[in-house]
């Protein structure tokens, strides 16, 4: 159950880190904010991810969550920034940046999006 003064929050900051391969790269993310949906005052949403291992980048959570934020479930939300860093260099090769990068992609209604502005941000 979320507890009242959350939906009271403005501005929400989400930091987590992905320390093994595992179905839902987010770490359950969109299905927690799900839970905030409708009732709340949430402006602006910076989410920071931390990859630590090798994940599969195309889960579902990544779409999952860029259908919840363009829902009708965010009225005041005006700002979306997801961060993603690469943290061990080993993983850093070509084809692992690339395919990080083609996540935005994953994002086209945020992308697209009048009322929100959206930053996808690769480290």
């Amino acid at each position: 159950m979320i507890a009242p003064h959350i939906r009271a929050l403005e501005i929400a900051y989400l930091s987590f880190s992905v320390h093994k391969d595992h179905d839902g790269s987010l770490g359950g993310i969109p299905s927690e904010l799900a839970k905030l949906a409708g009732d709340n005052v949430l402006e602006c949403l910076k989410i920071n991810v931390d990859i630590w291992a090798r994940i599969d980048s195309s889960g579902d959570e990544w779409g999952m969550l860029d259908a919840l934020l363009t829902g009708s479930g965010w009225p005041a939300l005006k700002s979306v920034v997801l961060k993603i860093h690469l943290c061990i260099r080993e993983f850093r090769n070509d084809n692992l940046i690339e395919s990080f990068r083609q996540l935005k992609t994953r994002f086209p209604r945020l992308s697209a999006s009048k009322s929100v502005d959206f930053k996808f941000l690769l480290c």
